[in-house]
């Protein structure tokens, strides 16, 4: 009788973890809600594009020219974002790899432009 009460307490302990293992996202990278996908998922990377071309700005580091160019590749960056989450409704590895490549280009053309003082330099 113990046995089986210890086997069927096993067995429901291993279903009862299944649907948390099913549910894990192998891509979330902490930002935001845990699990999200799509646009909040790389909610804090354009958050900090937009808010570092705007102090680019504000500071003299850039001028119209560049801002509109940071912001063309910004907005670029974000529709290719939008077409990935729409194609099959999930990222794969290299999607998430392409895009975190666009924000790390982006953001290290924005630090070296403001550090210059004159743009893409």
């Amino acid at each position: 009788m113990n046995r089986k009460l210890v086997a069927a307490l096993a067995f429901v302990g291993a279903l009862g973890a299944f649907p948390m293992a099913a549910n894990a996202n192998p891509y979330d990278r902490g930002y935001g809600v845990p699990g999200a996908v799509g646009y909040s998922m790389f909610e804090d990377d354009i958050r900090y594009a937009r808010q570092g071309i705007r102090h680019g700005v504000r500071d003299g580091s850039f001028n119209r020219r560049e801002a509109l160019r940071l912001n063309r590749e910004l907005e670029r960056t974000i529709d290719l974002l939008r077409f990935y989450r729409n194609d099959d409704g999930y990222f794969s590895r290299s999607e998430i790899r392409d895009l975190n490549r666009r924000f790390a280009w982006l953001q290290d053309n924005m630090r070296v432009a403001h550090y210059r003082g004159r743009g893409w330099g």
